[in-house]
């Protein structure tokens, strides 16, 4: 709730009507009570002027002419109630009822007795300078030279106005109370629709916008409460639409590949999808808490030039290479920073390189012996038959060799482009054809060539490329066997299915291990071309194997033979 300046919460709306309007309300009848009192006053003391003036003429006809007025006028005085003065018209009293007239003084100055001396009836209250008490006069005009005067105390009068003032004073308060409920009552009913208006707007502040705002109370109020229910649906349709943007833009930058960052003019960071904190190992809060300098340095870059900046970076720990660009958004300060993982890209450029100086290497190799062996049986043919015959056989080895490359390099680019069309392939049936078909080359060399598949092991995958698989595998374990030696191929289906081929051979030192699956690396390249390798061949095992969800592994000791094991999951 807000407050006011001094730290106060506000009064409400039911408080303010109340006390302004009590203060009105009291207000009013303090001034009714005042005038009232007054006026009450005022016709108390008339009247009393007016009984004080009959009771005079009475007093004027009763006393004599002459003789003893001292003991007349005290008789009339107690017989009446009232003091009575006989004041001769230059002032001197002649008698009283209350006092001594031989001990007072001149009367002739007194405010009634001048207006009697000017054919008024004179009336004056005052307090008695004789007695010391306030009494109302009132003096008649003179007869006969003499003018009558009578006096009555106030404390009468004043009595009987305590008694009004305290009636009236009673009646005002109930009237003052009656009129606070009533207007406590009016006040909150005219403010609730206002209250509850208000408590539906609070809550609709806080996020509620399925809040509806009650339309009751006088047409005002109601149609203060239908617009604030227009705007509240003017919001929430916008705050729905600005939440299905947002929704889907966290969807859309989720989705990338690429990290975003968007840096306020501050430096922090106002959003940040998923993929940037992955490739930055952590969520980046602002510009200044970045791991990486060359970053740092990038966003600061795109904020004073305002034009793109690109930078490639290697993060620390990790085994990775990104692609950072910044730009700096026209008009507010912030920037955006794009993140791209480019390890993959680079390994591919790195692994293209390679491929292409390897292949251009070996392609050069019997190239140049078949344009070498063709210049010499040209030069050679008429003068020695012999050495044409040997280099006709030379001739065709290289070109063997050459189409052995060349068939070798169309299978892996085959395997890397897919699009063989799977079914289920019995994997023992299919290792039993390939043994068959090389089993007459392990022969001449001197080999024993062993299967042993005696289960069903189907697989799912491409018939020709699992053959390619197999048939390099056995090549290979045929080629490095020396003769004499062996080669034992088992397949089993226990869960998974698994190829293992044995072979007696050279085996592979420890340090080649981990590459013999590259592409045309060699551990003995002496005896690949005496053979005929390629140096491709366990590189189209490990695509194979890995195109269809599965492994390869080897394990050999130099001169103790090498086992290599596939694995491949079952058909189901």
């Amino acid at each position: 709730m807000a407050r006011s300046s001094a730290g106060a919460p506000p009064r409400t709306l039911t408080g303010r009507l109340l006390l302004w309007h009590a203060v009105a309300v009291l207000g009013v009848l303090l001034a009714m009570g005042v005038v009232t009192d007054r006026v009450l006053e005022h016709y108390f003391i008339e009247q009393l002027s007016t009984s004080l003036a009959s009771e005079a003429r009475a007093v004027r006809q009763a006393l004599p002419s002459s003789g003893d007025l001292q003991a007349d006028v005290q008789r009339l005085g107690k017989a009446i109630g009232v003091r009575i003065t006989i004041i001769r018209t230059d002032g001197v009293v002649l008698a009283d009822s209350e006092h001594d007239p031989a001990t007072m003084e001149n009367h002739r100055t007194r405010p009634e007795v001048q207006e009697a001396l000017r054919g008024e009836v004179g009336t004056s209250s005052r307090r008695s300078a004789t007695i010391g008490i306030s009494f109302r006069y009132v003096a008649l005009p003179p007869s006969d030279g003499r003018i009558v005067r009578v006096a009555l105390p106030l404390v009468e009068v004043y009595s009987r106005l305590r008694t009004v003032r305290l009636i009236l004073g009673i009646g005002l308060a109930a009237a003052a109370s009656a009129g606070l409920i009533a207007l406590t009552l009016i006040a909150r009913s005219l403010t609730r629709p206002l209250r509850e208006i208000t408590g539906a707007v609070q809550r609709v502040g806080e996020g509620d916008l399925s809040t509806e705002i009650p339309e009751g109370g006088s047409q005002e109020i109601a149609l203060l409460a239908h617009t604030l229910n227009r705007m509240r649906q003017e919001v929430a349709a916008r705050v729905r639409a600005a939440d299905e943007e947002r929704t889907a833009r966290d969807a859309i930058l989720s989705s990338l590949e690429e990290g975003v960052v968007l840096f306020g003019p501050d430096g922090l960071s106002l959003y940040q999808n998923d993929r940037a904190v992955a490739l930055l190992g952590h969520r980046a809060e602002q510009v200044t808490r970045f791991g990486s300098p060359a970053l740092r340095r990038l966003v600061a870059t795109a904020t004073e030039s305002g034009s793109p900046t690109t930078v490639e970076i290697h993060p620390a720990g990790k085994d990775r290479t990104l692609f950072a660009s910044a730009v700096a958004l026209p008009g507010d300060g912030r920037v955006l920073l794009v993140l791209r993982d480019v390890t993959q890209a680079r390994r591919i450029e790195a692994v293209r390189r390679d491929f292409v100086a390897n292949a251009s290497h070996e392609l050069k190799t019997p190239a140049a012996s078949i344009r070498a062996l063709a210049e010499t049986m040209a030069s050679t043919a008429s003068d020695d038959p012999v050495a044409v015959r040997r280099f006709s056989e030379q001739l065709e080895q290289e070109v063997v060799r050459l189409s052995g490359i060349i068939s070798d390099l169309l299978d892996l680019s085959r395997l890397e482009g897919g699009g063989e069309e799977w079914r289920e392939v019995r994997l023992d049936h299919l290792v039993a054809q390939e043994a068959a078909r090389l089993r007459p080359r392990a022969l001449n060399l001197g080999l024993r060539l062993a299967v042993d598949g005696r289960q069903p092991v189907p697989v799912r995958g491409s018939e020709r490329d699992l053959g390619l698989l197999v048939r390099n595998l056995l090549q290979n374990a045929i080629q490095y066997t020396r003769p004499g030696g062996a080669v034992d191929v088992q397949v089993s289906g226990n869960g998974e299915a698994l190829l293992i081929v044995r072979d007696t051979g050279i085996g592979i030192p420890r340090r080649d291990r981990e590459r013999i699956f590259e592409r045309f690396y060699r551990v003995d390249r002496a005896r690949s071309r005496e053979t005929g390798g390629t140096g491709l061949g366990l590189s189209i095992v490990k695509h194979v194997a890995e195109n269809h969800g599965g492994s390869v592994a080897v394990q050999s000791e130099l001169g103790n033979g090498s086992t290599f094991v596939v694995r491949l999951p079952l058909a189901r």
